[in-house]
């Protein structure tokens, strides 16, 4: 009996459709409205499960191309506008087809939490992205860090970043600083707020083990692997 090759055919014709119709729609983001591209917009792009259930197993592939569109949006963006409404759907698309792409999360955050012109102001939604992220991948701490980070310093919610440190400091494989960044670790106190003497001293610390951990974005693993 001779396969049916009717279904593949008929995937195959639809993979090409949405490749062509991706290129367009994003064609379509740049033209249409020039830099200002409003929120509407991204309609025009398909959502991250749709493409997932469609790409015939090569969602990584097109996670990739998103994650590329993505860095491309934001620094055709930056020092150029204050308007970045589709980075965080752009994000998100990437990360609902590959869950496991750690620069995404990781970076894509940063981009999301730095102040204007730096980067979207939109801490919220970096929160929500690292949320994302480690739902996906709860065994990889840089991500409660980067959390605690972006709620310290973006977001100025201590607690928050206290808890983000206390669970990031339980995974196996983290870091000795993150438990002295959390409270409850032995004579060590709570962080402090950034605008008292002694947060100015705990920010720099901060920042100088947060400099100190960050690597190029191309050694970034695809995959999340215990550190």
């Amino acid at each position: 009996m001779k396969p049916n090759l009717t279904p593949t055919l008929v995937a195959a014709v639809l993979l090409v459709g949405l490749f062509t119709g991706s290129v367009v729609a994003l064609r379509k983001l740049d033209t249409l409205r020039g830099r200002e591209a409003t929120l509407e917009e991204v309609l025009y792009v398909p959502s991250g499960q749709t493409l997932k259930r469609i790409s015939l197993g090569y969602s990584g592939l097109l996670a990739n191309i998103y994650w590329t569109r993505a860095v491309q949006y934001f620094g055709s963006r930056l020092w150029h506008s204050s308007h970045f409404e589709l980075l965080a759907p752009l994000l998100d698309i990437t990360t609902d087809l590959d869950p496991h792409l750690i620069v995404a999360y990781q970076t894509g955050s940063i981009f999301l939490s730095q102040r204007v012109p730096n980067g979207a102001g939109q801490p919220d939604k970096a929160v929500a992205l690292l949320e994302k992220g480690i739902r996906a991948n709860p065994e990889y701490w840089r991500l409660y860090f980067t959390l605690g980070f972006i709620h310290y310093l973006d977001r100025h919610d201590y607690k928050a970043a206290e808890q983000a440190f206390d669970r990031g400091s339980r995974i196996s494989g983290a870091l000795p600083f993150m438990k002295v960044m959390q409270p409850g670790w032995p004579n060590t106190p709570k962080i402090p707020p950034p605008l008292s003497r002694s947060g100015k001293r705990c920010t720099i610390q901060i920042l100088i083990r947060w400099s100190a951990m960050r690597r190029p974005c191309t050694s970034y693993p695809s995959r999340p692997t215990p550190r």
